[in-house]
């Protein structure tokens, strides 16, 4: 996980040029809370690379994509995973859900 972790802040701050903004890591037992355990309730949609789940966190609306496993499994998805998330981590726009954490 470490690794992962690493990575991933080495492409926010490339990114960024630099500029790194700090997003939050929540744990696997917090996004479990936060969706009722990806309860099917709370599904919303999915596609090739993740599903979309709902949810609620700290009594906020939240959405949680969960990735699979051909995801977890090759350096190419932690790669395009790590490139989604930089991107998102800088948008900021009224009409664009806003990256919490990871």
């Amino acid at each position: 996980m470490m690794i992962n972790g690493e990575n991933l802040l080495k492409t926010l701050i490339t990114s960024s040029n630099g500029k790194y903004n700090p997003i939050r890591n929540f744990t696997v037992e917090e996004l479990k809370k936060a969706t009722n355990n990806y309860s099917q309730n709370n599904f919303v949609k999915s596609d090739a690379i993740c599903k979309l789940y709902k949810g609620f966190q700290q009594e906020r609306s939240v959405y949680v994509m969960k990735f699979g496993d051909e995801i977890r499994s090759s350096l190419d998805g932690y790669e395009c995973c790590f490139n989604n998330i930089a991107f998102a981590s800088q948008m900021n726009q009224k009409n664009v859900l806003k990256l919490i954490g990871c």
